[in-house]
């Protein structure tokens, strides 16, 4: 089963960026993705896509660790179908690193993970915080 819980919902003082995404009412869609991606998770998605996926992810996570332009962003759907779907950020004003769970949150899985930088924002650098800067998709938190 898909977890449901907010973001963050203990203080990790280790993992510092702070999510700014307001809780929200289960909505009928909402509900509706969460049990395609819950069936989807029991019977697993076919090895044709989990192969597209986890290539798609590599080829973005090398060419963001090299530095290179990145011409797209993988979906939410996509880093999860991967087995990768820790995605690690960075506030550039204060160097701090934070880590979001893309399997929690209530986004639509063909979102590109791009959509979520407004919505990610450190509590640190508040009352005008950066957008963050996307470090990578991982399989487990890489950051403890």
């Amino acid at each position: 089963m898909i977890p449901s819980a907010s973001l963050l919902d203990e203080p990790n003082l280790n993992a510092s960026i702070w999510v700014a995404l307001p809780p929200r009412k289960p909505s009928r869609v909402g509900c509706a993705i969460r049990s395609c991606l819950a069936i989807g998770a029991r019977n697993g998605p076919p090895l044709q896509d989990r192969r597209a996926a986890t290539a798609l992810v590599t080829i973005w996570n090398a060419r963001r660790a090299s530095g290179r332009e990145l011409w797209f962003y993988p979906t939410i759907g996509a880093a999860i179908v991967a087995g990768r779907p820790w995605l690690s950020v960075m506030c550039p004003a204060c160097q701090m690193i934070g880590e979001v769970d893309l399997r929690t949150l209530g986004r639509h899985p063909g979102a590109s993970i791009d959509s979520l930088i407004p919505a990610l924002s450190c509590r640190r650098c508040q009352p005008h915080p950066p957008f963050v800067k996307l470090l990578g998709l991982s399989a487990a938190k890489a950051w403890e």
